[in-house]
């Protein structure tokens, strides 16, 4: 078996290594653009989730007057913060 080099390879056989790797770099920057994509969604994902249980353990330390001065009931709080959204109309009848 024969060892080549990169130019003893084109010269002898015409294989070229520049046009693979040259095809090859859009794909690999693709990918890479795309798990950095999915991680920064991860991160995003993991501080709201830290920040809805420290905000959890806000209410849920408070008493009922408290609760009731904010219009909520305790066993509104979980659902209030995960789905704010779906809750506004909700809260604007309350008043």
């Amino acid at each position: 078996m024969e060892m080549h080099t990169l130019r003893s390879l084109y010269d002898i056989h015409g294989i070229s290594t520049e046009r693979r790797r040259a095809q090859s770099r859009p794909f690999v920057r693709f990918v890479v653009g795309r798990i950095a994509a999915l991680l920064t969604k991860m991160k995003r994902a993991i501080e709201r989730e830290l920040a809805i249980r420290h905000a959890m353990t806000e209410l849920a330390e408070m008493d009922e007057r408290m609760l009731r001065d904010m219009g909520i009931h305790r066993s509104e709080i979980e659902n209030l913060l995960r789905r704010p959204r779906a809750n506004v109309g909700a809260m604007l009848r309350r008043f």
